[in-house]
């Protein structure tokens, strides 16, 4: 059973990971298009921003 938990911990830490490395990409992405666009560069802080209020709309949506 400890192996299981040790498996499980480990996959969840992948995808946390993975999660990590692919809003990296995007951003640098995002930016990229951004600058060619003379638009204002967006920092990680931004996007957590944007995050927490889809979240807060989500919670308006099901109440």
């Amino acid at each position: 059973m400890n192996d299981k938990l040790q498996k499980q911990e480990t996959e969840e830490e992948l995808m946390e990971r993975f999660d990590k490395e692919m809003r990296a990409a995007l951003l640098e992405e995002a930016n990229r298009l951004r600058k060619e666009k003379g638009y204002p560069l967006i920092t990680e802080e931004d996007v957590s921003d944007i995050d927490t209020l889809s979240r807060l709309k989500e919670y308006e949506k099901n109440e």
